[in-house]
């Protein structure tokens, strides 16, 4: 069976559900995404703001949720991964005295998985981290791998990242099933 790269053995819709690594499930729509860097990340995370409607575990009203992948100025990540940044190249004629442009870069999610947008409709399986002091968010388990966005056309939901031969589909009478409303 295939693995994730950090172990995980979640390639099927039962396996999420039951892992221990899992801290709640739940459903909802996104309602705000944005970009971050973490101390002690090597790159930047897409911070997703969830309005919840249903869950498995105990969860509010409201979720954030860290996934992998952001938006990033080139002198940030150069922070975070502890390159200092270019000052400008050095040609024949001596240092470039003008520094290098600070480009954004687009880190893509992981295992290529579209990014979250405001208004997707989602099930993410999660698991609860503390990166800052004040944050109370989680991530999702493992990584995109554990994103499911709805698809209006088939009336399931399709898991965002995609690996290997992974089952990729959760169907509403399953959300429903596992899932229960918040008051």
């Amino acid at each position: 069976m295939p693995e994730t790269p950090i172990g995980m053995d979640l390639d099927t819709i039962d396996k999420l559900f039951a892992s221990p690594i899992v801290d709640v499930v739940v459903q909802g729509t996104v309602t705000a995404v944005g970009f971050e860097t973490a101390s002690g990340y090597p790159a930047p995370m897409t911070r997703i703001v969830i309005t919840v409607e249903r869950a498995r575990g105990s969860a509010s009203r409201e979720v954030t949720v860290w996934d992998s992948g952001g938006i990033v100025r080139e002198s940030e990540l150069q922070r975070l991964m502890s390159r200092p940044p270019k000052q400008g190249a050095t040609t024949t004629a001596g240092p470039d005295p003008s520094p290098a442009p600070d480009r954004i870069i687009d880190m893509l999610p992981a295992w290529g998985a579209p990014r979250a947008a405001v208004g997707d409709r989602v099930v993410v399986f999660l698991h609860a981290v503390s990166t800052r002091p004040d944050d109370d968010g989680y991530h999702t388990v493992p990584g995109t791998l554990g994103r499911f966005t709805y698809d209006g056309t088939t009336g399931e939901y399709v898991r965002a990242g995609k690996f290997s031969n992974w089952e990729t589909v959760l169907t509403r009478e399953r959300v429903d099933r596992e899932l229960t409303p918040l008051p």
